[in-house]
């Protein structure tokens, strides 16, 4: 017996794929003949095709994902990483495979990632930040790290999770700097003895002063996002 698959064109133009099994019963006296028996294997084939192609696409976006990716089962062992994990930890790959998430983490940081892959393994998307020191890079100091929690289901079973991180230090670090040269700029404002006030290219307020507030006789809290003629209707046309 022998067994061939092959593609043709059909009446309608179309491409299909056919599965045909040869049988040689030529010694069979009943038949003396070659017997070829067909059937139209097209869509497993597709299928597969499908299956494949799209493996391909996931592979490609898990190992060229510039954010670091951990694949944990349920127990949260540690399956599968991608290139992005072992540049920034600088590790080999065998150093963490087979090994727990935890097993990575200072014990307080542990806790809360263990709480979070529970409400993911629940069925949610978690995102989440961390401040924490890597274990082997202390020199480092403390790093911030965004990180989102993703259920992996197959046939409605929830059987491990995606652990996408990225490390945000420095957006956390240009924030904190923002919010002091604010604090800062807002201090002096403050001391200003006269009435100071700040208005966008639309004119709507941005930031007024006690002093702006007391002679002015409005509520800066209240006027801050508004337009000057919302503030002050009487001046319109004025």
């Amino acid at each position: 017996m022998t067994l061939y698959a092959f593609r043709y064109k059909n009446a309608a133009n179309e491409w299909r794929w056919l599965e045909t099994i040869a049988s040689n019963q030529l010694q069979n006296p009943s038949i003396r003949s070659l017997v070829l028996a067909s059937r139209d294997i097209t869509e497993p084939i597709l299928n597969k095709l499908r299956i494949k192609e799209n493996e391909q696409r996931f592979k490609a976006l898990f190992e060229n994902n510039p954010d670091m990716v951990f694949f944990e089962n349920k127990e949260g062992v540690i399956q599968d990483i991608n290139p992005a994990v072992l540049s920034y930890y600088g590790i080999d790959r065998s150093t963490i495979i087979g090994k727990k998430l935890s097993d990575f983490l200072p014990p307080e940081t542990a806790q809360i990632c263990h709480e979070k892959k529970q409400e993911a393994l629940a069925g949610n998307r978690v995102q989440f930040e961390l401040e924490m020191t890597i274990a082997g890079h202390e020199n480092k100091g403390k790093v911030f790290m965004d990180l989102s929690k993703m259920p992996v289901e197959i046939n409605g079973e929830t059987v491990g999770l995606y652990t996408i991180s990225r490390d945000i230090t420095a957006i956390k670090t240009s924030q904190n700097t923002i919010r002091q040269q604010a604090k800062k700029l807002n201090n002096i404002f403050e001391s200003i003895r006269d009435a100071f006030f700040t208005i966008d290219k639309d004119w709507n307020f941005t930031y007024l002063n006690k002093e702006c507030e007391r002679l002015l006789g409005v509520d800066r809290l209240e006027s801050v996002g508004r337009h000057v003629l919302d503030v002050f209707p009487e001046e319109v046309n004025g």
